[in-house]
């Protein structure tokens, strides 16, 4: 995890903590980390749609969705689909 991420972790987690449970309700860190277009496409990879059927479905090209599933990749800081769902999953994306 690069520094900058966990730091945002820290801020968020620590914020959480000074708040009731009611109250929470500031954004997820992952609205703070993409696009809404990212959004919309990482829902799609956790549904597993290929990149082909995320065109298709979001009426746009192969092409762009590559490039947004390689932005969310360097953003996440992962390398793989696997782990884009894995950490989906332990941040309850899904």
């Amino acid at each position: 995890m690069s520094p900058t991420i966990a730091r945002k972790t820290i801020e968020l987690l620590s914020k959480s903590k000074s708040k009731p449970e009611s109250d929470n309700q500031s954004p997820s860190p992952i609205s703070n980390l993409l696009t809404d277009r990212e959004r919309e496409i990482l829902q799609q990879i956790i549904n597993g749609l290929s990149p082909k059927q995320i065109a298709e479905k979001l009426f746009i090209s192969v092409f762009t969705v590559r490039k947004h599933i390689s932005n969310i990749y360097g953003k996440l800081h992962v390398k793989t689909n696997s782990q884009v769902l894995k950490i989906a999953h332990h941040n309850k994306w899904t």
